[in-house]
């Protein structure tokens, strides 16, 4: 179990999304990290213009109930000091 970061103000992609200041710019690059049961992944204050499919959400799924990741919005940057 991981936790992953994406800002749309200040993250990159190519960053490794493991703290806010390594966040991910997109969400689908977001989840695109989670992979084990129980990841999460929480997203800072922003406007995210993506498309986002069931299928970008497959790494979310847990094995059991309870084990399944979260993704958690931050609006107030309770997080994301910087944002």
């Amino acid at each position: 179990m991981a936790t992953y970061y994406v800002s749309g103000q200040n993250g990159n992609d190519s960053n490794n999304g493991t703290t806010p200041a390594q966040a991910r710019k997109t969400i689908e690059s977001g989840l695109l990290l989670c992979s084990s049961a129980g990841d999460i992944l929480r997203i800072g204050p922003g406007t995210y213009r993506e498309i986002l499919t069931s299928a970008d959400f497959a790494g979310m799924n847990g094995s059991a109930v309870g084990n399944e990741g979260k993704v958690i919005g931050d609006p107030d940057a309770s997080h994301f000091t910087d944002d």
